[in-house]
């Protein structure tokens, strides 16, 4: 009987702990939309956002990145190396955290998001973008020859479970049978 009582308990802890598991590294798949906001922007007919972004939420780092355009005039990205500064916000009422990552020319690509813990990315999961500014930073120097866009989108967790989680689970899971056959058998 100490035996069935000692595996539903630590069945139950396993049961009770999972919703709260993070993963250390998760993807988050990039979508959105984005409009001309001023200079020589324009978009043809719509310039959207898709890939992904690998973080550490453990860290708070990027660990990678792949985001494209596409409509957009003059042609941007694709987005592939994180700027290692997350700031605050931005002023942008509901977001805290700003996460930017530039194409090989330094046009950047800022996502203004709410994480956890402002200006940082432990313990983000995903959710949508605020606010997603783009903008070809070192085109011209002169404000008529710069080109920026604006808009709206999501860093979706596309969380799945890890496998050490899942043989854990199974582990557990057999222990009870187990208990439960033998006192069925008595």
């Amino acid at each position: 009987m100490k035996r069935i009582v000692l595996c539903t308990l630590a069945a139950l802890l396993l049961f009770a702990e999972a919703p709260w598991a993070m993963a250390d590294v998760i993807t988050l798949n990039v979508t959105g939309t984005l409009a001309p906001d001023k200079g020589i922007a324009f978009c043809s007919p719509t310039c959207t956002l898709g890939g992904n972004i690998v973080i550490d939420n453990t860290l708070g780092t990027v660990v990678s990145a792949n985001v494209s355009v596409t409509g957009e005039t003059p042609t941007e990205g694709p987005f592939t190396t994180w700027f290692p500064f997350l700031g605050s916000g931005g002023g942008i009422p509901g977001a805290n955290t700003t996460l930017e990552i530039d194409d090989a020319a330094s046009d950047a690509l800022r996502f203004y998001i709410s994480t956890p813990t402002s200006a940082s990315l432990v313990g983000y999961t995903g959710g949508p973008a605020i606010k997603i500014l783009m903008t070809n930073i070192f085109a011209d120097v002169t404000a008529d020859q710069r080109a920026d866009w604006t808009g709206t989108g999501a860093l979706t967790n596309s969380a799945v479970p890890e496998p050490s989680s899942l043989l854990l689970l199974a582990s557990g899971g057999l222990g009870l049978a187990n208990a439960l056959r033998r006192k069925l058998s008595r």
